[in-house]
């Protein structure tokens, strides 16, 4: 899905029917979303995503959303989907927002996670292990949910061929080895 995209039929409001509003662009590049990176990170409970567009709306984005530069220039969207899509719907609701924090995003070159690697597969298992590994940091989820990311990650990446040690995986991760190696006998 791409960034500029004009939205569907709305609900009067502007709003889409489907409830999703348009990525921004961010420094004037487009965003593009990978599918496969957002449906490996769990969505946030109702609860939560209403805390967060609670803080959005009156604090602006604490935490920086993290894109992956591409080589063409376009940039991917690594963290922040639920930030970025309740961000868009405080622009669109609130007259004048002007949020104290600013929308802001971390951008790292898709070498810095791929290294030289140039299997589709392999690059889409090492970008999500590192969506994986910043949403474990920042989010506080309950531990048979990132258990399950977990054996999922592991289950990726042995479809794609990419063999790394328990120890390289826990960095990599963000998880205790003893924590992983448990997950990998189980």
């Amino acid at each position: 899905t791409v960034a500029k995209r004009s939205p569907p039929a709305d609900d009067g409001r502007g709003i889409p029917e489907d409830g999703r509003l348009p990525l921004p662009e961010i420094d004037g590049h487009q965003l593009v979303v990978d599918e496969d990176i957002r449906g490996a990170i769990p969505p946030l409970l109702p609860t939560e995503r209403e805390g967060l567009y609670n803080s959005l709306r009156e604090h602006g984005l604490f935490t920086p959303i993290t894109l992956v530069e591409l080589p063409d220039g376009t940039r991917l969207l690594l963290d922040g989907y639920e930030r970025l899509a309740l961000w868009q719907r405080c622009l669109h609701e609130i007259e004048d927002w002007k949020p104290t924090l600013p929308l802001r995003a971390d951008v790292l070159p898709l070498s810095d996670i791929v290294r030289k690697e140039t299997d589709p597969a392999v690059c889409s298992a090492l970008l999500i292990a590192r969506a994986i590994a910043i949403n474990t940091a920042r989010r506080q989820m309950p531990p048979e949910k990132v258990k399950d990311l977990i054996r999922n990650q592991l289950m990726r990446e042995y479809q794609a061929g990419l063999q790394r040690s328990s120890t390289w995986l826990a960095a990599e991760l963000g998880v205790a080895l003893s924590w992983l190696i448990e997950i990998r006998k189980a």
